[in-house]
């Protein structure tokens, strides 16, 4: 599949870990674009920044086929239980990482999508954020679970490059 104005394709985020930067607050292209790249695949959507309802609208809004979706969210979702593991805490890394864990192994979703790694910046430092990024990073590969890591426009621009080593690709979501 060719690249979209997005500037990915499915292939280059449907395989390992990979970091889209750069997107911009209203970043319902980017996620239009992923969201037909995983169409009939299993989706497991830590959302830290939207409520999973207003997702789920979206993309009935959008016409796209709605991927099979769990996510894992501190917001009032409105959806089941099946449908959205509820957070205690907004930012709490440890239960984030349990619930991802209990997630992968219950669920055995296709993609995990983290959104975003913004909000985990204005909790904690940049070492830490990095420290679970590597971490789960980690632990989703041992599971051959693909990764995406969503970064919004507004992050220290420090921290791109120091977030690049710990995934396979980085993608512009600007483009």
């Amino acid at each position: 599949m060719p690249a979209d104005a997005t500037g990915f394709t499915c292939e280059s985020v449907l395989r390992g870990c990979t970091l889209l930067t750069s997107v911009a607050e209203d970043y319902r292209p980017s996620f239009l674009a992923l969201a037909s790249c995983v169409s009939g695949k299993k989706v497991l959507f830590i959302s830290l920044a939207r409520s999973p309802k207003s997702v789920v609208e979206w993309l009935a809004h959008s016409g796209v086929p709605s991927p099979s979706i769990v996510f894992i969210s501190s917001f009032d979702s409105g959806l089941s239980r099946d449908a959205c593991m509820p957070l205690e805490e907004q930012c709490n890394l440890t239960e984030i990482s349990l619930m991802i864990t209990k997630a992968v192994g219950t669920r055995q979703p296709d993609l995990v999508v983290l959104d975003s790694l913004n909000v985990m910046l204005s909790i904690y430092d940049e070492t830490t954020v990095l420290r679970f990024v590597q971490f789960t990073r980690n632990k989703l590969a041992l599971t051959e679970t693909t990764s995406l890591f969503v970064v919004r426009e507004g992050v220290d621009p420090a921290f791109i490059p120091n977030a690049r080593p710990f995934f396979d690709s980085v993608i512009d979501g600007r483009r």
